[in-house]
């Protein structure tokens, strides 16, 4: 009974005190130099993080096992895009990871890629902005704690222009139907494209080509290079990271009611 009690009681000051959102994180990368300062960042966020390839899932049913342990796989930029679209088998193999999947790499979007849009075209960075879709009126909590700042004129939506990144990159074309059940989150502004840099699709979801999702996805238009990213880059991947993954007190309360039972069922 002593013993039970003193579980409960330190399963209970364990949920009180405060806690980070701590996880386990796969990072997919083909250059970990390159990709070092985005390690170290989310290091620093209290995460442990393991690194790989991972670009054969069908023949290496470890990998598979490996991502689906994690609470989170990104995968970086530094990817080759045509090494994790090799057959039908390795697309189909990604497309069932239950594990949430934030991807990082436009090119491997594509529907001669995961098929994640509807089209291959890619359009280049023209501006260093973001902001929610045409007509959004509210803000969407990825962009929690950034520091507005008004980029061109004019905004072409409710909400103001972000700051994004430094040097050129890609992204995803007009969300217009292109990504299935996917919700276009953030775009970056042109007059006439809205290109979408930041998407999202829920568990049992559907690809814009068709495929059907295990788990849940984000697209965010990421840099090779981490210190590409000005402030609020790095804010809105802390932001997406910090929903992806399970909050600590939620798992911390499920042992705190099993504690509870027992306690109960000892004194039956």
């Amino acid at each position: 009974m002593k013993t039970s009690k003193t579980l409960l009681a330190a399963s209970l000051g364990a949920l009180l005190a405060p806690s980070v959102q701590a996880a386990s994180v796969v990072l997919v990368t083909q250059d970990t130099v390159r990709d070092a300062d985005l390690i170290t960042h989310l290091e620093s966020l209290g995460h442990t993080v393991t690194t790989g390839a991972y670009s054969a899932l069908p023949d290496n049913p470890g990998d598979v096992s490996t991502l689906e342990a994690a609470d989170l796989v990104i995968v970086s930029r530094n990817t080759n895009s045509g090494d994790y679209a090799t057959d039908a088998a390795e697309v189909a193999a990604w497309d069932n990871l239950s594990t949430t999947v934030l991807l990082g790499n436009s090119y491997i979007s594509r529907n001669n890629r995961w098929n994640w849009i509807s089209t291959a075209n890619l359009q280049l960075d023209y501006a260093l902005d973001i902001s929610g879709p045409v007509g959004t009126a509210t803000v969407h909590p990825f962009y929690n704690g950034l520091t507005p700042t008004l980029i061109g004129d004019p905004a072409i939506s409710g909400l103001e222009k972000y700051s994004f990144t430094v040097g050129a990159g890609s992204d995803l074309p007009d969300g217009g139907g292109v990504l299935g059940s996917g919700v276009t989150i953030g775009v970056r502004n042109n007059a006439s494209i809205p290109n979408v840099i930041l998407a999202s699709w829920e568990i049992g979801g559907s690809t814009g080509s068709g495929n059907l999702l295990a788990g849940d996805r984000y697209f965010y238009a990421m840099p090779e290079d981490f210190s590409n990213f000005l402030p609020n880059g790095v804010q809105i991947l802390d932001n997406i990271v910090a929903t992806a993954v399970p909050e600590p007190s939620i798992l911390l309360l499920g042992s705190l009611i099993g504690a509870g039972w027992i306690v109960r069922r000892r004194r039956d």
